[in-house]
């Protein structure tokens, strides 16, 4: 799974046109929701981590993001909001797998050293943690502006 994970991600990268190379060499800007760290925190579930981060390599080399945002969150405060929802839980929804998963976040902003990453507190109110997000991609897009 954790290799087709992995393709499906360089074709993301690289699909002539609507791939986000195409569009970054455009001048457009991307934000995507899931990259290396996700794959990292959940592939890891059932792959060793090191064989993960190594199949993640080429993505990382042919697009290191300019900022990666990490919202977090402990798997008890996760739980509970999952909780509070109701419905179906999917197989990662159990304190067990995201403890592990977050675990898994943490050991990956390690080896993504030299990489920009932000750590934000989810434990607070949307709108506290959207001025908080917004101030740091505001920044970057300014910095990105003047330079």
């Amino acid at each position: 799974m954790a290799a087709l994970l992995v393709a499906d991600r360089l074709d993301h990268l690289t699909a002539p046109e609507v791939g986000l190379i195409a569009r970054l060499e455009k001048g457009q800007h991307v934000v995507a929701d899931r990259y290396i760290l996700s794959s990292l925190a959940y592939q890891s579930l059932t792959a060793p981590f090191d064989l993960v981060w190594a199949l993640n390599q080429p993505c990382l080399q042919l697009l290191a993001p300019d900022l990666t945002l990490y919202l977090d969150l402990t798997p008890e405060q996760s739980m509970a909001r999952i909780e509070a929802r109701g419905g179906v839980l999917d197989s990662f929804e159990s304190l067990k797998n995201l403890t592990q998963i977050r675990e898994n976040y943490l050991a990956g902003i390690q080896r993504m050293e030299g990489h920009p990453i932000r750590q934000f507190s989810a434990n607070q109110s949307i709108d506290s943690l959207a001025k908080e997000v917004g101030s740091v991609v505001e920044e970057l897009i300014i910095d990105n502006f003047i330079s």
